[in-house]
């Protein structure tokens, strides 16, 4: 049975490029992934990553110490949450890692196949004295959504241990930024900014 258009994300395994081509057409509802001439297609009908998708693979005991580490956590965190929506959740939300913004040299961290753009930065415990370039760096990927395509949807999550939640509280207050709406987990406190 024929569903409406579905999204479809194809990738060429022939080139080492994380250049991703969307294509609207009718899909059969029975097939996830189809292989066709060296290219894989994942088709996406679900709806869009979520805050309840972060929280599956960020408020958990294994994260939290994780979150402990001096580097690697925000990597480890994107490479888990691609894994979560491509092989865990029921159903599966297609989504590719690193994709060029339209136009520029900048990189998105996560694309989904319902065209939903997402960056994600996530702040350790003993990262001290690298507040300022992590504030900085929050402000570069919300600027970057500026570059999403059209009539794509954008998403900025801030991931913090939920000891130093307020912390950075503070430090949006003193740079005057507005905008992010916080959830507090067993072990994290999320900021979220959507587009």
């Amino acid at each position: 049975m024929d569903s409406p258009a579905g999204r479809l994300i194809a990738f060429d395994l022939a080139q080492n490029s994380t250049v991703v081509t969307a294509l609207n057409f009718r899909v059969s509802t029975s097939y996830s992934y189809l292989k066709y001439r060296r290219r894989y297609y994942c088709l996406g009908k679900g709806k869009p990553m979520d805050l309840n998708d972060l929280l599956a693979v960020v408020n958990t005991e294994h994260a939290a110490a994780l979150s402990l580490s001096k580097g690697g956590w925000e990597g480890w965190l994107q490479a888990e949450l691609w894994y979560y929506l491509n092989i865990t959740k029921t159903p599966t939300e297609s989504t590719e890692r690193e994709v060029k913004f339209p136009q520029t040299q900048t990189y998105c961290d996560l694309v989904t196949s319902t065209n939903q753009w997402v960056e994600i930065k996530a702040f350790g415990i003993f990262r001290e004295g690298d507040e300022n370039r992590f504030m900085d760096g929050i402000a570069l990927d919300v600027m970057k959504m500026d570059k999403r395509p059209n009539g794509a949807t954008g998403l900025v999550w801030v991931v913090v241990p939920r000891a130093i939640g307020d912390e950075l509280v503070r430090a949006f207050q003193d740079r005057g930024w507005n905008g992010f709406e916080r959830t507090n987990a067993e072990y994290v406190s999320i900021f979220q900014m959507r587009f």
